[in-house]
């Protein structure tokens, strides 16, 4: 029966979520009365003995460190107490503050004059009442070399009886109808404190003993008019045969009594939280359930790599940040199924460029092994017949048909390997300015005579604009433009070159005569080609001179083609200019 009814209460989120929070509360409640009666007192209290003695040792090893150097303690004091908020003193002697500083810094002062004899005075605020003019009546002690502190400052001449104060200490002074020159003030809590803890060392040297080595002792003062401890602890050290007493001190206010009424105030906010409880466990209930079946259709949708619907819960919880953590994952699996992908593409392309390097290398063997085959054989025939004692023509003849067959063999080999870097995409460029008209006049110059043995009319229509490029290679370019013009331009026909401007584009168009008739110009591009017109041993070059071309201009970015025209074909190309300056 009381399991059913167990059964029956829990079985619902609601119930469950209000039986939680009401245990959380009264859990809550009960931990911090107690901590609130038997604890946080006692903590507190400790917890303020032990910052106030490890800052007190740091101290002391500081100015210990430094040789107790007087410039240096006065520095370190001042800081001690700025960044505690204690006050410390260092005696020299027992009447006799030794750092002045402190008591610049944080004490009230004000500078009277008599006869021309200037003072410098400590004071409490609760006298400020006493003054009613720059003429004062003071009765003082000295405290350190340049301060007095007072025990009676008042304007009124009749209540002050200079002679009650002097007793013949030279400690001492009393000054009637001095003026006061100047005024400081310093925060009332810090001045208070610091000139109380001067008062309280005479009041501990009874209970403070002298020992032959530097010990740190410990005094606690409990005050009746109210409920507080101060905590105190001093010590001292020698040096130059002086002794010398280092006095702090932290008040520590006694929590037990407030504690105690904050933990007969927590019955009255159970009921308060009980209420809430309800109210709580209604909402919640009611908005649980629909973020809950939100994740569980999103987290099935991410089963199936589907990923476009994202958790819209924006709550600060822990269902919010779930949600927050299903679409970080969501967006993640997504980027890494992407990244994946992007990583097979890349292999992918990887492989076909290895394919393709590995099937250019094949391509460049067969190459050289076919166009060697003939210059090789020539080379080795014209051996035998020299070595055969078997030739017709002079040796001389022989020996030169040799010597040009290596040449072309070697400047076919290093062709062939040029266009293999080329082609690779690995072949640095660097760019500069280029004039370009002036290097198509000087490969002009270097052919004219084989134009003129041809009768071939040449015609420059070319600007003065400057490109950047690339100079040797573009030296090449138009080294092999110019030179294949001169070979296959029909006799006494017409060559041709000139530019035009297209934006920040320059073409650039070689236009010759030729009869030759291709059909693809697009093969002109090829390695080894070779009309049937211009297939012939007679003719020098590689072969492969365009296709280097080609690889080139693709480097340079540059729109390049050949155009066939009736009789004529054009070869050209484009090149970025530079703006002229105005």
């Amino acid at each position: 029966m009381f399991n059913k009814w167990i059964d029956k209460i829990t079985s619902k989120i609601s119930t469950k979520i209000f039986l939680l929070t009401v245990s959380i509360v009264i859990v809550i409640l009960l931990i911090q009365s107690f901590l609130y009666i038997f604890v946080i007192d006692e903590a507190h209290y400790f917890t303020k003995k032990n910052v106030l003695e490890k800052g007190f040792k740091t101290f002391l090893n500081d100015i210990k460190d430094k040789h107790y150097d007087l410039e240096y303690i006065n520095l370190a004091t001042r800081d001690y107490i700025k960044a505690t908020g204690n006050p410390i003193i260092i005696m020299q002697g027992k009447t006799k503050i030794y750092t002045e500083a402190p008591i610049e810094s944080f004490t009230n002062i004000i500078t009277v004059t008599k006869e021309t004899q200037s003072y410098k005075i400590v004071f409490d605020e609760d006298i400020l009442s006493n003054i009613s003019s720059d003429q004062v009546n003071i009765a003082a002690t000295k405290i350190s070399d340049h301060y007095y502190f007072a025990f009676v400052i008042t304007s009124d001449d009749l209540s002050f009886d200079a002679m009650a104060y002097d007793d013949d200490d030279e400690n001492i002074i009393v000054l009637t109808q001095a003026k006061i020159v100047d005024y400081q003030f310093a925060p009332s809590d810090i001045n208070m404190n610091y000139m109380n803890l001067y008062q309280e060392f005479l009041y501990f040297d009874n209970q403070y003993e002298e020992t032959p080595i530097e010990v740190i002792q410990s005094f606690n003062y409990d005050h009746y008019d109210v409920n507080a401890t101060t905590l105190y602890n001093g010590t001292h050290y020698f040096n130059n045969g002086e002794i010398f007493y280092v006095l702090t001190s932290s008040t520590i206010i006694d929590l037990r009594d407030q504690l105690k009424f904050i933990a007969s105030f927590n019955y009255f906010l159970f009921f308060i939280g009980l209420a809430l409880a309800i109210l709580l466990s209604k909402v919640i209930s009611n908005t649980l359930s629909k973020p809950v079946i939100q994740l569980t259709e999103n987290a099935k949708k991410m089963a199936h790599l589907d990923f476009s619907q994202k958790t819209a819960i924006h709550t600060h919880d822990e269902i919010g940040s779930l949600g927050t953590s299903l679409n970080t994952l969501s967006d993640q699996l997504k980027a890494n199924i992407l990244a994946l992908q992007s990583k097979n593409e890349e292999l992918e392309i990887n492989y076909r460029l290895k394919t393709i390097e590995e099937q250019r290398a094949k391509d460049l063997i067969l190459h050289l092994s076919h166009e060697l085959n003939t210059p090789l054989g020539i080379v080795s025939g014209f051996n035998e017949i020299l070595a055969d004692g078997i030739n017709d023509k002079e040796p001389l003849y022989y020996h030169d048909a040799i010597a040009n067959e290596l040449e072309r063999m070697n400047t076919l080999i290093g062709d062939m390997l040029e266009l293999s870097v080329l082609e690779s995409g690995q072949y640095p460029l660097t760019f500069e300015e280029v004039d370009v008209p002036a290097i198509i006049h000087e490969r002009i110059s270097h052919f004219e005579e084989i134009f003129n043995a041809k009768g071939i009319k040449l015609t420059l229509d070319l600007s003065q604009e400057i490109v950047m490029a690339n100079f040797k290679k573009m030296h090449q370019v138009i080294n092999n433009f110019i030179s294949n013009a001169s070979k296959y331009t029909d006799a006494d026909g017409k060559y041709h070159i000139y530019d035009t401007l297209s934006g920040d584009k320059v073409y650039y168009y070689f236009v010759n005569t030729t009869s030759i008739d291709v059909e693809n110009v697009s093969i002109l591009w090829e390695k080894f080609y070779r009309t049937q017109k211009t297939n012939a041993r007679s003719e020098t070059g590689s072969g492969i001179g365009l296709s280097i071309a080609k690889e080139i201009l693709s480097l340079h970015e540059s729109d390049f083609g050949i155009i066939q025209g009736e009789k004529t074909l054009s070869f050209y190309f484009s090149l970025n200019r530079i703006p002229k300056s105005c």
